[in-house]
């Protein structure tokens, strides 16, 4: 699905295109007043089609407010690559900043995981090498936001399930079941997404889509696209949590986080 902007620029070079034809032609057969009249109606029907375009564009970005953001610290236990980590901040980045919302990244030197809470607006992401098998945690899941409800600031992804994933979509790609696979790091982009969006009021998982308990193949190859997304209410749920956090902080920095 093209993107407002992209949109623009298609009708205006269909536009340019068409009058350039038009005028081709009735430069042969007419010349003069009607071929400036042609002209005339055809840009200014792109003009009228851009400002539709331009309009759509408001409207898609007005659910978007200036101003929020979230710190989000991250802890790399996993000693990844410094290019695998960034790409997948990049994600991650990307799927926030469609929404409205703005990341803020800090790199967290490497200690022991600290059970005690932490300040309202920021998160916690622990990146680890392999899934803590005491937790029982689902084969699928490919991270932990511990605990429920609105307190909450923690999150933990599996690096090893984020390379079983890669591997199984390569496998289904030989099998001719897909015919596209994620990069390892886009997949941890969007577990980091999808964590975060528990923490910030999306408890339940969705049938569908980023939010989803398990990412099926055509979940999967939109992720390789970068096209799987929040929801429309998601991301408004998103940014109502956002704000409340800010205001918390604003009052006086208060800590929450009894997971």
């Amino acid at each position: 699905m093209l993107r407002p902007m992209n949109l623009i620029v298609v009708i205006l070079f269909a536009v340019l295109f068409f009058s350039e034809s038009v005028a081709g032609a009735q430069t042969v057969l007419l010349r003069g007043t009607v071929l400036d009249r042609s002209i005339k109606n055809y840009l200014g029907l792109g003009v009228i089609l851009t400002g539709i375009c331009l309009m759509g564009q408001t409207v898609f970005a007005g659910t978007a407010e200036p101003g929020l953001k979230i710190t989000l610290h991250l802890q790399n236990y996993a000693h990844l690559e410094f290019v695998t980590l960034n790409r997948a901040k990049e994600e991650a980045t990307r799927i926030y900043d469609e929404i409205g919302v703005e990341t803020l990244w800090l790199d967290a030197p490497l200690r022991p995981i600290d059970p005690r809470p932490h300040l309202t607006a920021e998160i916690y992401i622990n990146i680890l090498p392999r899934a803590m098998e005491e937790i029982g945690l689902p084969s699928g899941s490919l991270g932990l936001a511990p605990g429920s409800g609105h307190n909450r600031s923690r999150l933990y992804v599996f690096y090893d399930r984020v390379e079983g994933l890669s591997r199984r979509q390569i496998t289904a790609v030989t099998e001719g079941k897909t015919y596209r696979w994620a990069k390892p790091s886009q997949i941890l982009g969007y577990a980091i997404a999808h964590e975060i969006g528990h923490l910030l009021g999306l408890d339940v998982h969705s049938p569908l889509g980023i939010m989803s308990a398990r990412w099926r193949l055509n979940d999967l190859l939109k992720l390789s696209y970068g096209d799987l997304a929040f929801t429309p209410q998601q991301a408004a749920v998103i940014r109502a949590e956002v704000r409340i956090r800010q205001q918390e902080s604003l009052g006086g920095a208060e800590v929450r986080g009894m997971n």
